[in-house]
């Protein structure tokens, strides 16, 4: 199921934005963060609109009769009506984002620094400040081509190192530097591809954004976060590099290769895109949470948009 957004907004003979077609906007971003039970700040509603307009065109639609009725303001932070409950649980949920970010970027520092890794970003509730207590620190990672298995296997291993210290990694999607292009260009898709926090890898970064153009289509305002550091070098890594990328090694991912996607399609076989295993891309999202997203935020949606 694919979820299409407004696009396009009519605009006046003076190039002003359409306050519906604004509005109606605003009500598509409040339905998506609702999903996740989620208010979204003034900044982040401008940010995660699905069509193009400015923050104070934002704003004026926000407080616009078109939507009284249907959301709720509470200082800076806006829902929808009759879920101004969030914002109290928006507040906690921030206070365990801050505890959990720095374990996040140490290790993330350390994933920086594994022979093959080109970039690490976070992902997942941490990545818009929003973990529930005892939350996984989701990252994505893109590695050299030719070496995903083996670059992931190093990884599992800094996963079971966090693990004795009581943080839970979880590197579910990683991609190779020839595969930046996501199958899916949907909504969820392109929310989880800006929502993504840089930690290492900033030309990388550039170039994932520059291969998934189409994101702009779905959220025109929102222009990434920037700010990665460089990858970690050093001697070691470069040593590491020259041994993993030696044609002698090559057996040996495929090897690994083999080994772990009979392991995980035996284990998980849905036939779905969130599922994927192959020389270029490791992507566990075994639990179908893109189409239940979806499914709720169609859901959420199409109620808001009958209240009157």
């Amino acid at each position: 199921m694919i979820v299409r957004w407004v696009m396009d907004p009519r605009r006046s003979p003076q190039g002003r934005v359409d306050d519906v077609a604004v509005g109606d906007g605003v009500l598509q971003a409040l339905a998506y963060a609702d999903v996740f039970d989620w208010p979204l700040s003034m900044d982040e509603v401008h940010r995660y609109l699905p069509v193009s307009a400015t923050r104070p065109e934002v704003v004026a639609a926000i407080w616009s009769a078109h939507l009284a009725g249907r959301v709720e303001v509470r200082g800076d932070l806006v829902c929808l009506r009759n879920r101004d409950g969030l914002i109290a649980r928006r507040h906690e949920l921030e206070a365990n984002a801050a505890a959990l970010w720095p374990h996040a970027v140490r290790f993330g520092r350390i994933m920086s620094r594994l022979p093959g890794v080109r970039f690490v970003a976070v992902t997942g509730s941490l990545a818009v400040g929003a973990p529930a207590a005892g939350a996984d620190v989701d990252l994505f990672l893109v590695t050299v081509d030719g070496r995903l298995w083996l670059t992931r296997a190093l990884a599992i291993a800094v996963v079971r190192w966090a693990r004795l210290r009581r943080v839970v990694l979880c590197p579910n999607f990683i991609v190779t530097t020839s595969a930046l292009r996501l199958d899916d260009r949907d909504a969820f898709t392109a929310h989880e591809l800006m929502q993504l926090v840089p930690l290492h890898g900033p030309d990388l970064y550039d170039e994932l954004l520059a291969s998934n153009g189409w994101y702009r289509d779905h959220l025109p305002n929102h222009h990434g976060h920037h700010g990665a550091a460089e990858l970690a070098g050093g001697r070691l890594r470069r040593l590491g590099e020259r041994l993993l990328c030696h044609r002698a090694v090559l057996p040996l991912e495929r090897w690994e290769m083999d080994r772990k996607i009979a392991r995980l399609d035996a284990d998980h076989d849905d036939g779905s895109t969130e599922v994927r295993f192959d020389a270029t891309t490791c992507k566990g999202h075994f639990e179908g949470h893109r189409r239940r997203v979806l499914a709720a935020y169609e859901s959420r949606l199409r109620h808001v948009r009958e209240m009157t």
